[in-house]
């Protein structure tokens, strides 16, 4: 079930397994999230009896937090063994 490297095979783990579908749903929530959020202010601000101005800077707050978390993310997917040559570029 794993790949042989050198003659030495490598389990894969779910860990593994479970990345790539992880990281596909999270992008297609943020991308639902940002195309029909806008949408959805002015429902958003009569429900919770908040300003338009305070629902769309909610929007905002979880998109711009979205948007700061995706690279922090990435470099943790690498691993540690990448993360050392990785901050090495910065």
């Amino acid at each position: 079930m794993g790949t042989s490297v050198e003659g030495l095979a490598t389990e894969v783990t779910w860990k593994q397994k479970a990345l790539v579908p992880t990281l596909v749903f999270i992008g297609l929530m943020v991308t639902v999230v940002s195309s029909l959020g806008a949408q959805l202010i002015p429902t958003i601000a009569e429900t919770d009896h908040v300003s338009v101005s305070t629902a769309q800077w909610v929007l905002t707050a979880a998109l711009l937090t979205g948007a700061l978390a995706t690279p922090v993310m990435g470099r943790l997917a690498d691993g540690p063994r990448n993360a050392t040559s990785s901050c090495s570029r910065w």
